[in-house]
Parts: structure tokens; C-alpha cells; sequence
């Protein structure tokens, strides 16, 4: 028996029928029942089992958890894949809903019988917080991120591989699990260690500036999956949310280094914060080449507006890799000046090695999936990728042979390797595999050409 749920002619969830569908899809007078019964149930065992109520608290966050991360993480990552599954993902394209009432009509719709059930939890975790494995709030926080990281990733994946989609739901809900895990297992050990962080040299609570970056963080993926949303409705835009997100998160991880609001540009503080900056770059780079759409069609179009001077049409079909593979070499000279600055030249071949391998990596990516097939070249990028860094290290170091390492990994521990040493294997890979790809490019073209 389906429910019905007459609500207010101008309210906002009437006027959102996603949302609506998704409701009457996921509650019915049996699951509205049962569900309370069930966990009413289990608190009763362990009550019983533990004849204390000090026991209440923790078993009421981890049916939290089941529910909220376990299966909502599950149901976020199938809002979008079902629909393709069962064919109707076109037809609710061409609907007139908007971008933004489908995000949150998907998200909040899709999860809501997990938020019902957690709902019932919470008095228990607030009589109990002590007991409690996590606070309600964080519970809610938490849940948040980890539900909109699964559906991300699901549209991610859906974007490179619009078939096989039993398997990137599971990859989707896995990474919204690690996610949460992740969340979870950053709140403890600062609660435990520390009760202050210091960011940009001003010193914060720990719980409330931890809490404060986990909405930060669930805002981000929401505005994420937003954008994604935007673009399966086929709206042009330009990567202005990518843009600001590399932004936030370079200021974001350089505030982490031990600094002073009151520094001079020789303190070695200020190249610090500018080394994390340039790190953090570098890793974001390095997802973003390997999530983004790299065809051929997409990059000739960007490139033909540019020589063309569109550049208003030009920056909507800007690949985002591209943003941070700019915002990444602003970063390494930056960093580079302000170690010159505070007397450190021996990190300038570290930080240029580091980004002759992320060159060198963008163009191997780049060169797999101009292929036509974004998700198998993705897939066989990742699998060289691990040989590169992984394998061949690995190997070097049983033989004995450490001295060869900077060949395929940046030299970070500084362990004297000269400058010449640590340059000239990334830049000739880099131009290697960037050479490989101007060759596949110009094949792709000339056989399409050939064919037109």
C-alpha cells in the first residue's frame, strides 16, 4: 500500500515531483511501521543483554550508521543510475523541472526512508550523547557528505560509462562508505588528541571547526552534483564551480601549515603553506584528469573557439584539467620564489619534478581516452599509473637500485639526488607521452576527415 502525502498547493516539495515520487516509491504503511518496530526491538535486546541503559546510546549511532551510511549511500548512488537502468532518465531530461529541484529532489527523495528511520535515533543519541558513538549533528553531517559524495561519483561514473551501471552503483556507494568512514575516523583522533587546530596561525576548537568543515564539505558535493546536474540537462556552462572549488580548497589545506598571522616572506611558514597549496593542486589535478570526459569531438571544440576568438562560447567547453593544470604552475612558482626567499633552493628540483610528473601523467591519461572509450581508458590510465608509481618503484627498491627512483617518483625525502637526476626522467616522459598523444590526435583527425 503506497501513501499519499497531501501537502500545501505552494509549498515547495508539491511543486517538486521528483521529490514527491520518490516518496511515494520508498514509504508504505508496512515500512512506516515496521522499520520503528524493528529497531525498537533492538534497543530492547540490548538493553536487556547489558542491563544498563549506558549501552542505548552507541547502539542507537550504529543503526544510525546502517542506515544512514550504509543504505543511504546505496540509495543516493542508484537516484540517477536506476532511471538509466529503466530507461527513463531521457524522458525526465526533457521535463520542464529545473536543475537545481532535480538535485535536491533526488538526493533528499531517494534517502528519505533512511532519514525517517534515523529519525527515531535521535532522541535516544541526545538522552545518551555521551554513550553515543557520534552526535546528532554529526550524524547528520556526516550522513550528508557521505550521500552526496555516492551520488557525485555516480554521475561521475555515468558521464564516462553511460552502460554497466550495476557495478559503478556499487563503486559509487563504496566510495560514499569511505567517505563517511573517513568523516568518522578524522572526528576521533582529534577529539582525543587535541582540542584546538591552529589554521592560518588562529587556533579554533577542534569539534566545532571539524564540524564546520564537514558542511563545507557536503556543501561542495551538493553544488557539485548540481553542476552535474546542469550538464546532463545540457546546459553550457563554463567550470566556474570546479574553478572556485580548486580555489577553496588550495586556501583551505594552506592554512594548515605552522605559520603566524604576522609573517614576512622569508618565513619558511609561508613556503610551507605554499609547498601544501602546490601539493594540494597537484592531487586535484590528478582526479579531475582522470573523472573528466577527455574526447576527441569535446577538446577539437574547445580548441576551435579558441583560434576562432570565441572566447565567450570557448570557456564553456574549457576542460577543467586544464584550469588546474595553470592554477598548478602559478603554484609551483610561487612556491618555488618563497623557498628562494627563505634560503631552501634545494626544493626547487622536488617541486619542478613534481610537476613534470603531473604533465606526464595528463598526457597519458589524455592518450588512452582519446580513443572513444572514456571509462576503459580511464580504467587502463589508472592500471599505468600504478605501474609507474607502484611496481617499478617497488621493484627498484627489492634490487636494491634506491638510487633510480627519481626515474618514476619525485625525489620528496631529499635524499641528494641532483637536479639533473631529478628533472630530465619526468621531462622526457612528459614530452613523450605528450607527443604520443599529439600522435593519436592527429590519426583520430585525419581518419575522421577521411571519413567525412
Amino acid at each position: 500500500m503506497m501513501l499519499c502525502f497531501p501537502l500545501p498547493g505552494d509549498s515547495p516539495i508539491e511543486a517538486n515531483p521528483e521529490f514527491l515520487r520518490n516518496l511515494r516509491l520508498e514509504f508504505s504503511l508496512h515500512r512506516l511501521i515496521g522499520l520503528p518496530l524493528i529497531m525498537a526491538l533492538v534497543l530492547i535486546a540490548t538493553r536487556l543483554a547489558t542491563e544498563t541503559n549506558t549501552s542505548l546510546g552507541a547502539a542507537a549511532s550504529i543503526m544510525a550508521f546502517i542506515l544512514l551510511i550504509l543504505w543511504g549511500t546505496r540509495m543516493s548512488a542508484e537516484a540517477v543510475m536506476s532511471e538509466v537502468e529503466n530507461l527513463t532518465w531521457d524522458t525526465q531530461r526533457l521535463s520542464s523541472m529545473t536543475s537545481w529541484g532535480m538535485t535536491w529532489g533526488k538526493l533528499i527523495g531517494s534517502t528519505s526512508f533512511a532519514w525517517y528511520g534515523a529519525l527515531w535515533l535521535v532522541p535516544i543519541m541526545a538522552f545518551w550523547p555521551k554513550d553515543a558513538i557520534m552526535s546528532a549533528g554529526e550524524m547528520v553531517i556526516t550522513s550528508i557528505a557521505a550521500q552526496a559524495a555516492s551520488m557525485l561519483f555516480s554521475m561521475l561514473f555515468l558521464r564516462l560509462n553511460p552502460t554497466g551501471i550495476r557495478g559503478l552503483v556499487t563503486f559509487s556507494q563504496v566510495i560514499g562508505i569511505v567517505v563517511g568512514l573517513g568523516v568518522l575516523g578524522s572526528l576521533f583522533p582529534l577529539q582525543s588528541i587535541t582540542s584546538h587546530i591552529l589554521w592560518y596561525g588562529i587556533s579554533f576548537e577542534a569539534d566545532r571547526f571539524t564540524f564546520a568543515s564537514l558542511c563545507i564539505l557536503a556543501a561542495w558535493t551538493i553544488a557539485g552534483i548540481h553542476h552535474l546536474m546542469r550538464a546532463e540537462l545540457k546546459y553550457a556552462d563554463p567550470p566556474y564551480v570546479w574553478s572556485a572549488f580548486l580555489i577553496f580548497s588550495i586556501f583551505y589545506s594552506a592554512g594548515f601549515a605552522e605559520m603566524s598571522p604576522f609573517m614576512t616572506i622569508e618565513a619558511p611558514g609561508l613556503a610551507m603553506a605554499m609547498t601544501i597549496a602546490f601539493t594540494t593542486s597537484v592531487l586535484l589535478t590528478e582526479l579531475v584528469a582522470l573523472l573528466e570526459p577527455k574526447g576527441f569531438l569535446s577538446l577539437r571544440l574547445w580548441l576551435t573557439r579558441l583560434s576562432e576568438g570565441h572566447s565567450e562560447t570557448a570557456n564553456t567547453a574549457t576542460p577543467c584539467w586544464f584550469i588546474s593544470i595553470i592554477t598548478t604552475a602559478v603554484l609551483c612558482l610561487a612556491a618555488a620564489m618563497f623557498h628562494i626567499a627563505s634560503q631552501n633552493p634545494q626544493a626547487l628540483p622536488v617541486l619542478a619534478a613534481i610537476f613534470l610528473f603531473l604533465l606526464r601523467d595528463v598526457g597519458l591519461i589524455i592518450f588512452f581516452t582519446l580513443s572513444g572509450r572514456p571509462f576503459s581508458g580511464t580504467l587502463t590510465s589508472l592500471v599505468y599509473l600504478g605501474i609507474l608509481y607502484l611496481l617499478l618503484p617497488a621493484l627498484l627498491l627489492s634490487a636494491n637500485l634506491e638510487r633510480f627512483l627519481p626515474i618514476f617518483i619525485p625525489d620528496i625525502a631529499g635524499n641528494g639526488t641532483s637536479p639533473l637526476m631529478s628533472l630530465a626522467p619526468p621531462a622526457l616522459q612528459a614530452v613523450f607521452t605528450w607527443s604520443l598523444m599529439a600522435w593519436r590526435w592527429r590519426n583520430i583527425r585525419i581518419k575522421i576527415t577521411s571519413e567525412t
